[in-house]
């Protein structure tokens, strides 16, 4: 909780008749704390700082001897309570190897553990106080789970310092360990003003309690006791007391710490004399102020004030980046370990890893990461240091590392009429470059890395340029979109020889988690082992690329005049599998009529599917200009398959592929919709007597 300081102080306004009425806090107490320090320590400040007035021990106890308690200790245990449930001497029952966190010196603790049969547990170690003794230091041990818990009202476990004015017939709060410790592995030291000075009636206890119905969700741990006397009169500065809404809600008695940064309050009421800054803060100068606070009056006395200069440092990236390819022949896949060394000079807090522009590792502390099961393909990994106090975060270390495939050219782009590319980024040079556009080849093995595109940029269209390489071998294609959408008339047929996106259409990619040459393919990237209704090539899409991430891609038509018909049908040959096993799995035909802007459902393939569909989207594209669009998503490395589409305003007469000789009458037209005088060996949308239909032409 924090809370600014000017509206803790205007609040002073509150009359002190609504305060509960209380013996005026000693000057001893309102004094500021002495000592106080800010040191860094890792990418964290530390605060630390002593008693407002010295003070020596009176007592001391750290569970060490022949017994375990000495002669004025006790302990109050529940009827169900155990050998390890209620407080022993820790390790009595426990080996003892690997747990130095349950001590904070000597080879003995106080310790308690949940019960083994999950039942309730109210648990006392109970000591007579010495005499005139105005604080209480002790070490303690809770699992840091307790303290994340503890914030939530609803968890029930407590881990209380009571404290009893009256030989036990009363009892006050003054600490509950789930609202002030850190959430780390060791033992913390815990820093109470007791509030009035100790005498022969005053108890102090160690409570651990649990709910009604069950156990404590963990263990607590306790070591080294010390009680202090002041060893001389503070002095108070007058200073006028502060009142603060903002309580620990279980402490009803003591005196406690509230901490500042710049009049901000960063801090709930301490019982302890150290605190950790774990904020991130840019460069500059930072005042903290550490007050006492009166929890029973909600007053706060006088402070210590310190300044710390966090000053600008450099950010220098990691070192070394590397990345190391292992092939399994038995899967086709692919590994990738990366490595990289720490930056000279500073120290990052930690390290982001990002794949083809998403993030894969988050906030790395080690120096490497890996991926598994990958396809053939060229990944492309940055490698960012992030640095505290002062903030900072690197510039990238890069590498990229070809998987059974070769580099493409980088940074296609068309300028001026002109398509141009550079080479690739691997280690070795291409002997030439095939230029497409869609599936129409415009360039084979030219060493220019410049093509003028003569006016060809009237339809929108795609530009794939693939690098050649001496041993044979040719990259994926880079690419460009450029030109402008066009409408085409009815029928529009495809069946995606080529290899390449066929002209006017589009792919598009609903995250970044991929690459889009990695989404739907017409090359059977993915090793997919379609029916055998499938011709040629066709377009795929597989989730695999990704396993355990969201894949999601939309396979898009050009734009369609549907505006002179009545009726219309999308037909094509669909191979698809999924598991279904949650909503976001999808295969949808979906339509739009506005220019993609919106898209309406027409059918949603539910399961596995494998054959020739035939979807009526007549009520969404008739009389429009519409588009369709194949809506894939999936993450379960799964995938879909789909070919010789057709789409035409006369459904009722193309109900699938047949035999047929060319007739000399009717015309024909290849799934691209170029029309064929002479048809020979291949599949075809004939048409005649206003009918049309597939066929095959042998």
């Amino acid at each position: 909780m924090t809370m600014n300081k000017k509206l803790i102080i205007a609040m002073m306004a509150f009359s002190a008749a609504a305060l509960p009425a209380m013996c005026a806090a000693p000057d001893w107490v309102k004094g500021a704390p002495r000592n106080l320090t800010v040191t860094p320590d890792g990418s964290d400040l530390l605060l630390t700082w002593d008693w407002s007035v010295p003070a020596n021990p009176t007592y001391e106890y750290g569970f060490e001897g022949d017994s375990f308690l000495p002669q004025g200790w006790e302990i109050r245990s529940s009827d169900n309570a155990t050998e390890t449930s209620t407080w022993f001497r820790y390790p009595d029952y426990f080996t003892g190897e690997g747990d130095e966190f349950l001590l904070h010196s000597g080879s003995c603790s106080a310790m308690i553990a949940m019960h083994d049969e999950n039942l309730p547990q109210n648990e006392w170690l109970v000591m007579k106080a010495p005499a005139n003794a105005q604080y209480l230091e002790f070490w303690s041990f809770i699992p840091p789970e307790v303290v994340e818990f503890g914030a939530d009202p609803d968890f029930p476990d407590h881990y209380y310092v009571k404290i009893s004015r009256d030989g036990g017939e009363t009892w006050n709060i003054l600490w509950d360990g789930r609202h002030d410790l850190d959430q780390c592995d060791v033992m913390q030291q815990v820093s109470l003003f007791l509030g009035e000075t100790t005498d022969e009636n005053t108890l102090v206890a160690f409570q651990a309690l649990s709910s009604e119905e069950e156990s404590l969700y963990g263990i607590w741990a306790i070591d080294d006791i010390c009680f202090s006397s002041i060893s001389e009169t503070g002095e108070s500065s007058g200073q006028v007391a502060r009142h603060n809404p903002a309580r620990t809600p279980e402490a009803t008695e003591g005196y406690y710490f509230i901490v500042f940064r710049d009049g901000e309050q960063v801090t709930d009421e301490l019982g302890r004399r150290f605190w950790r800054d774990t904020e991130q803060k840019a460069a500059g100068t930072y005042e903290y102020e550490v007050c006492v606070m009166d929890i029973a009056a909600y007053e706060m006395f006088e402070s210590a004030k310190t300044e710390y200069t966090i000053s600008d440092e450099p950010v220098p990236a990691p070192a070394d980046l590397r990345a190391d390819v292992t092939f399994h022949e038995d899967t086709g896949r692919y590994d990738i370990s990366l490595s990289w060394n720490k930056p000279d000079g500073r120290d990052p807090i930690y390290y982001n890893v990002f794949g083809d522009g998403a993030r894969i590792g988050y906030e790395l502390e080690e120096t490497g990461m890996g991926q598994t099961g990958l396809y053939k393909g060229v990944y492309s990994y940055e490698v960012i240091a992030e640095y505290a106090n002062p903030l900072g975060t690197s510039d990238p270390a890069r590498v990229t590392v070809a998987c059974g495939t070769s580099y493409p050219p980088e940074n296609v782009r068309v300028e001026n009429g002109t398509l141009l590319w550079d080479k690739p980024a691997g280690p070795s040079s291409p002997t030439g470059y095939d230029v497409y556009r869609g599936n129409e080849k415009l360039k084979e093995s030219t060493t220019e890395m410049t093509l003028p595109l003569d006016g060809k940029l009237n339809e929108k269209c795609r530009y794939s340029v693939h690098a050649v390489y001496a041993d044979g071998t040719r990259s994926l294609p880079a690419y460009i979109d450029a030109g402008e959408p066009a409408t085409h008339a009815l029928p529009l047929v495809e069946n995606f020889d080529g290899g390449h996106l066929p002209a006017g259409w589009s792919v598009e990619k609903g995250f970044d988690a991929v690459k889009s040459v990695y989404l739907w393919r017409f090359d059977n990237w993915y090793g997919i082992d379609v029916p055998a209704a499938f011709s040629g090539e066709f377009a795929s899409i597989s989730s695999e690329v990704i396993p355990g991430a969201d894949m999601c891609g939309m396979l898009v038509t050009p734009t369609i005049d549907c505006t002179n018909t009545d009726e219309i049908a999308v037909m094509f040959d669909l191979f698809y599998t999924s598991p279904r096993m949650l909503s976001l799995c999808a295969l949808d035909l979906q339509v739009s009529t506005d220019g993609g802007e919106t898209w309406e459902t027409a059918y949603s393939f539910k399961e596995d599917t494998d054959g020739s569909q035939k979807i009526d989207i007549s009520q969404y594209a008739a009389g429009h200009k519409a588009q369709i669009r194949w809506y894939y998503r999936d993450r379960f490395a799964k995938y879909a398959a789909i070919d010789n589409v057709l789409i035409t305003d006369d459904p009722s007469g193309v109900d699938g592929i047949i035999e047929d000789k060319p007739d000399t009458a009717a015309i024909y037209y290849t799934l691209q919709g170029i029309r064929v005088d002479n048809p020979s060996n291949g599949i075809y949308i004939k048409i005649s007597g206003g009918k049309s239909c597939k066929v095959v032409v042998k």
